[in-house]
């Protein structure tokens, strides 16, 4: 056989050679369905026969909503990880009345530092408490013994007392809640109380009105209700910690100081500077004459509201990553109680930290611990009198910092 005739130039495609046939591979039928038609086109009734009456029926979607809320009015407190029916323990229900001890002294900065050096996060200060992603975080102002709280994306709400018997470790799960635990639910988004005796409280809710409600008024209703400038939601609401009769709130891009007493007038103040979607916005402890703001254009900023002018300019803003993306909570900067010109913050560095600063926008502290902290805490808070810091992720876990 001559070969040559087989070989192609580099410019054609290879062939067989001329005394072999390509095999030819039959192809399978395929069977065409008739096209269909909806009911409509063929001519037919579209209720439902009597064929078709036997069979189950799916709950309309307002219905399914309507199973999943909670029924109005007080809740019980049964924990969803013990046995049904069983009380709270006596511990707890006396931990939660314990009276709050009097308010620490602020401290230098050269001692509050050393102080924040002395804060570590061992092994057992850290626990699994809510079942996802932590929305909010809490400490109890009790001396006695720790009391954490922390809610979660989906409802639940979650107490933590390190080293009680109680539990799983310490942590009882309720679920008074059928959505994201900001702190309320049905379309409520965050609040904060009015009075001392938390019996009155002003609400913010996602399509921007704000609320005062009483809980001594029978009923489910508020007291008075008010929209503010824009339909973007109230993500955050302080209220002054002297001044009651005012409160900041944090929507879209604007923050503004309220007065209460005259809530269908305009804001009394204007804290200018935000660019994007600001994520809280708080009040200063003690005198009440800041307030801090965490806005996701990658700054905290700190204003002045000590005259409460039309209009206040940023005293000072620090440059801070706030790209937490989809799966991380959004960071919150929050100040410490006891120290009335510091703030915490999570942050998104590697290694993972807290860090702490002083309102002049220098860095005092970093929180870090190779061997048990490998996630953002996006949520922090500090005690109210210990030094305590807790902090949450979005696994639902919690850790504390502690002396």
């Amino acid at each position: 056989m001559n070969w040559s005739v087989w070989r192609t130039s580099a410019r054609t495609k290879r062939s067989c050679p001329p005394s072999i046939s390509p095999r030819v591979t039959p192809q399978a039928v395929r069977e065409v369905p008739p096209p269909r038609k909806s009911l409509r086109l063929q001519g037919k009734s579209v209720l439902p026969t009597d064929n078709t009456a036997d069979q189950q029926q799916l709950p309309a979607p307002d219905a399914i909503q309507d199973t999943c809320r909670k029924t109005p009015g007080p809740l019980p407190m049964d924990a969803i990880n013990t046995e049904e029916g069983s009380p709270l323990p006596p511990a707890l229900l006396e931990l939660c009345s314990e009276k709050p001890a009097e308010e620490k002294v602020n401290l230098r900065l050269k001692e509050y530092r050393s102080v924040l050096k002395g804060m570590t996060l061992q092994e057992d200060g850290v626990a699994k408490v809510v079942h996802k992603r932590v929305m909010s975080v809490a400490l109890h102002a009790g001396v006695s013994h720790i009391l954490a709280a922390a809610g979660d994306y989906m409802g639940h709400v979650g107490l933590w007392n390190p080293g009680a018997s109680w539990g799983d470790d310490g942590v009882l799960v309720f679920k008074p809640h059928t959505r994201a635990v900001y702190d309320i639910e049905e379309g409520l988004k965050t609040f904060d109380f009015l009075s001392e005796d938390c019996s009155t409280l002003v609400v913010g809710a996602w399509h921007g009105d704000v609320a005062v409600v009483d809980r001594r008024t029978p009923g489910t209703g508020h007291e008075s209700l008010f929209r503010l400038g824009s339909e973007y939601p109230v993500r955050c609401v302080s209220v002054h910690p002297r001044h009651k009769q005012y409160f900041v709130a944090a929507q879209g891009r604007e923050v503004k100081i309220y007065d209460l007493r005259f809530l269908n007038a305009k804001a009394v103040t204007e804290l200018t500077g935000h660019t994007l979607g600001t994520n809280s916005a708080r009040f200063s402890p003690g005198a009440g004459n800041r307030v801090l703001t965490t806005c996701n254009d990658h700054h905290l900023r700190i204003y002045n509201i000590s005259e409460m002018n039309e209009v206040c300019p940023v005293l000072i803003s620090i440059r801070h990553n706030m790209d937490t993306g989809r799966w991380l909570s959004r960071l919150s900067a929050e100040w410490d109680p006891k120290q009335e010109k510091c703030f915490v913050v999570g942050s998104l560095e590697q290694p993972r930290r807290v860090q702490v600063f002083h309102q002049g926008g220098q860095l005092l502290h970093s929180f870090r611990s190779p061997q048990h902290l490998s996630t953002v805490l996006s949520l922090t808070t500090f005690h109210p009198t210990r030094n305590t810091l807790l902090g949450g992720n979005s696994s639902g876990h919690l850790h504390l910092f502690t002396d």
